[in-house]
């Protein structure tokens, strides 16, 4: 199976605009699969601080980056100049996600949510900014605006500071891989530890490490199945299998899955 890697977020942490990349990047790379777990930074019980405005620097004094510059610039990542919503809650947000994900679509549901927020500066806790970033990919948007309004996910949207810290969570974004906690770290250092964790799980299945998505919503869900042969044989089977159907057992258990997933199969 798949690695999976829980990763703790929330929206308006521009750490996890970072992070947000870095586990696309895991997936495209390594197969992971990333579970996103909602960790709401400033709930609206606890008390929001102002940030302190920077002190003045001498004119002659050239600029040194911080810790989240240096990630930005060791990541490829420029930040959008983007003037975004001030002391934002995210709760909201986080139940839209888990909703998202009862119909299969909660992947997609995450990376609108943050180029939403980071790219168009959109107040993505709004009930009604929420449809609309929903709209063609939420199936039932009633259902979908009943669910937020009522927190049918309450119990899925974890809240600083106590209670995350109690599930090991200080900053975020933490990722989850194997026995480490990885809280903003460069992408070399998150993928040493895929690697590690794979290889302390018996290294990678190339057909049970395949995912497959829910179908989009605009366009058929197709598939391509292509198989080698040589003298008859399939590849990923061995010479002493049957060749009648050119498949071995793995083959038709990965058919069966794809099958699972398609609106349609045609023959």
């Amino acid at each position: 199976m798949a690695l999976t890697v829980p990763l703790a977020h929330d929206f308006i942490c521009p750490w996890c605009w970072v992070g947000f990349f870095q586990a696309k990047r895991l997936e495209r790379e390594f197969g992971v699969h990333i579970d996103w777990r909602g960790y709401e930074l400033f709930p609206k019980d606890l008390y929001w601080p102002d940030y302190p405005v920077e002190k003045p620097q001498p004119s002659n004094k050239p600029k040194v980056p911080n810790r989240f510059e240096f990630l930005c610039a060791a990541e490829g990542i420029e930040m959008p100049d983007v003037k975004r919503p001030h002391k934002m809650r995210t709760y909201n947000a986080h139940q839209a996600v888990e909703y998202a994900k009862t119909e299969g679509v909660g992947d997609e549901m995450i990376e609108r949510l943050y180029r939403a927020f980071w790219e168009k500066g959109l107040e993505i806790n709004r009930i009604d900014v929420l449809k609309d970033i929903a709209r063609g990919l939420i199936h039932d948007l009633t259902a979908f605006e009943r669910a937020i309004v009522a927190r049918q996910f309450d119990d899925k949207v974890v809240l600083f500071d106590d209670d995350a810290n109690k599930k090991g969570v200080y900053n975020v974004p933490t990722f989850f891989i194997g026995s480490e906690r990885l809280a903003e770290q460069p992408y070399l250092v998150l993928a040493h530890a895929v690697k590690r964790a794979q290889e302390e799980n018996g290294g990678v299945d190339a057909y049970q490490g395949l995912a497959f998505p829910a179908a989009p919503k605009d366009r058929p869900y197709t598939f391509v199945n292509m198989v080698s042969t040589i003298d008859g044989k399939i590849l990923s089977g061995g010479r002493h299998e049957s060749v009648s159907d050119l498949g071995s057992k793995i083959d038709h258990k990965l058919m069966k899955r794809i099958e699972r997933q398609a609106d349609a199969v045609i023959v």
